[in-house]
């Protein structure tokens, strides 16, 4: 493969080369720094090496906020809601939609309409088709993607990485390999043939912590360049894969990453935040641009040599990349080779992002579902009424 490495440090830091950006961000958990010991404590216990949790936690609350990035600032920064852990946001016309937890929420001007299954869990992201009609969810928790009618929330499609090819897991305690099932006749043949299965019959009671799943499919949009397939991010796998709709088969489409987030098409290629190694990847199996974050500044002392890009996103010919370990934006412009760092609030454990202005009518309809810590559990806010308009 043809890679070229270059540092995002060595590009001419300059905080005037860009417009103010509006954002809508999903934030995870308001206490950073106890994300950070959980993730740093998990790479003490994992004996097989994955990153990720090893054992179930208790879910928190976090919140979607906008904010606007001028001049290397964060300006007009405003939590609008507060729900269970929202990872996922994508936004189209007057619509935005996001995830909480094992929830996904459809917000348009006046109602918030709501899509559960039993098979979300730790619901990563979420994108609307360019037309606006379906909708892509990547329930990552049980390695499985689904879309739905935006109309009338009708599931369209579903996808189990279990039964297209990633069915082996690794024991975070030993190192051993597991095999995941929902299927009872394959949990039994595998176990007759000495193989250690985890059968998965009700998935609203038993969990998988992040170390222990197959694929962990974090990410999932429309392949907007090849239509009939979806780009899948598979953090355990450390690639991109394309999956067709049709046969179920996923291919590999980028690769050479380090706990990935965020794939998606990038003109006639690909592109991903390589979490691990502090990269945002362009290309495909044949060639690669890889942009490091790894020399700039503002990193504390105590994450040493790790990285962490949270996500990334281009906008209008620049990218913008979530740095949770320097708790900033880098939005940078890799053909005039600048780039501006933009802090934001050192406990906001932010998730993903979405370059948009969100309406006021629509802002108001979310602030309506907001939740507070001691209604974790309770549901959210909901106004039933549906009006449905498909787009032309």
């Amino acid at each position: 493969m043809n890679e070229q490495r270059i540092s995002i440090a060595d590009f001419t830091r300059n905080d005037d080369f860009y417009e103010p950006i509006d954002l809508v961000l999903t934030i995870k958990s308001f206490d950073l720094q106890a994300i950070r010991r959980r993730y740093l404590e998990s790479r003490k216990r994992n004996v097989s090496g994955r990153v990720g949790s090893v054992k179930r936690r208790d879910v928190t609350v976090g919140g979607i906020a906008r904010v606007t990035l001028t001049n290397g600032s964060l300006t007009d920064a405003h939590v609008i809601a507060r729900m269970p852990e929202p990872r996922g946001v994508c936004a189209g016309g007057d619509r935005l939609i996001v995830s909480a937890e094992d929830t996904v929420l459809v917000i348009d001007a006046e109602t918030i309409r709501t899509i559960e299954h039993p098979w979300f869990s730790y619901i990563h992201t979420v994108d609307l088709s360019d037309d606006g009609n379906a909708l892509l969810v990547s329930s990552s928790g049980l390695d499985c993607v689904f879309e739905y009618d935006t109309c009338d929330l009708r599931q369209t499609f579903e996808w189990f990485a279990w039964e297209n090819g990633f069915d082996t897991a690794t024991d975070p305690a030993d190192g051993d390999p597991v095999y995941l099932t929902r299927d009872p006749d394959r949990a039994r043949d595998l176990a007759e043939r000495g193989a250690r299965v985890k059968l998965i019959r009700d998935p609203k009671t038993q969990f998988l912590p992040t170390a222990m799943r197959a694929a962990f499919i974090n990410s999932v949009t429309y392949d907007r360049a090849h239509p009939g397939g979806v780009l899948a991010t598979m953090f355990h796998r450390g690639g991109v894969f394309r999956v067709d709709r049709d046969s179920g088969v996923a291919t590999k489409v980028l690769d050479g990453l380090t706990t990935p987030h965020g794939g998606r098409n990038y003109g006639s290629a690909y592109f991903a935040a390589s979490t691990g190694s502090g990269e945002i990847v362009a290309g495909d199996l044949e060639q690669q641009v890889r942009y490091s974050v790894a020399d700039v500044p503002g990193k504390p002392d105590a994450l040493a040599e790790m990285e962490w890009v949270q996500n990334a996103a281009p906008s209008g010919g620049r990218i913008i990349a979530i740095d949770s370990n320097r708790s900033a934006f880098v939005v940078f412009d890799p053909t005039e080779r600048l780039y501006s760092v933009v802090p934001y609030d050192p406990e906001w454990a932010i998730q993903d992002l979405v370059p948009t202005r969100l309406g006021a009518r629509c802002e108001a309809t979310l602030a309506s579902a907001t939740t507070t810590p001691s209604a974790v559990e309770a549901c959210l806010r909901i106004d039933d009424t549906v009006a449905c308009h498909r787009s032309p």
